[in-house]
């Protein structure tokens, strides 16, 4: 309510502010002050310009006397440019600071408000490096033990092969079936195990699988405002 009174003030003109203003003294079942909202759009419409109220606002005002029921308003959906614009701007700051965060073989911590693009920059910029997994979370992670961590091992079995023990297969499979080559071990999952499990031995041909950086980044993601960025495939090599 503060919110629609401050547009009012701000763009007095505008029958838009007025007539949300109107439409949420009623909707807490003010009528009166809904009505004394439209008077004193109309008050300020004729006095600045001269003019009445247009239709809709007239129209608003009729259903409030009469007791009607408002119709719902459906947000308008943003197009498509809005919501991810075809080329990432305004970043090249940030971008230079994950890229020596990646020569150096550092972990990138980056912290900012929802919706600011901070998925967008690390996404791109983890696609732009050879070799990279990207796995993102989701709401329900941490009520289902070990989910993150089941799709970030189907994704390393896609690129990376399964590795060449068989113990190793097994204690993967008690957190994705990907893995599953023989009965799967009873008992909790060991958090030391899986991380052997995760870098076990392998033909050469094939590279390490980089868990230990990038499980850690499951520990560190208690809201969607903080991501951290982990040069997996090299740190899993040191």
């Amino acid at each position: 309510m503060r919110l629609a009174e401050r547009l009012v003030n701000e763009d007095a003109l505008a029958e838009s502010t007025h007539r949300r203003l109107m439409r949420l003294h009623y909707l807490r079942g003010d009528r009166a002050a809904a009505l004394a909202a439209y008077a004193h759009c109309t008050d300020l419409l004729r006095r600045h310009l001269g003019a009445a109220p247009g239709a809709a606002t007239r129209e608003l005002a009729e259903l409030i006397r009469a007791g009607g029921v408002l119709d719902k308003i459906s947000p308008k959906p943003r197009p498509l440019a809005a919501l991810r614009p075809p080329k990432l701007i305004g970043r090249e700051a940030e971008w230079r600071a994950l890229e020596m965060a990646w020569q150096a073989q550092q972990v990138a911590l980056v912290i900012g408000e929802p919706g600011i693009g901070k998925s967008r920059l690390l996404t791109e910029f983890a696609a732009a490096r050879a070799g990279v997994v990207i796995v993102g979370s989701r709401p329900d992670d941490g009520r289902l033990p070990h989910a993150f961590l089941a799709r970030l091992l189907s994704k390393l079995q896609a690129n990376y092969k399964a590795p060449a023990q068989d113990w190793a297969k097994r204690e993967l499979a008690r957190v994705s079936p990907e893995f599953e080559s023989g009965p799967t071990p009873a008992g909790d999952v060991n958090s030391v195990r899986l991380t052997r499990a995760s870098i076990s031995p392998k033909p050469r041909a094939m590279k390490p699988l980089p868990l230990p950086a990038w499980y850690s980044m499951t520990c560190s993601l208690p809201t969607p405002n903080r991501w951290i960025f982990c040069p997996a495939s090299r740190a899993a090599t040191d």
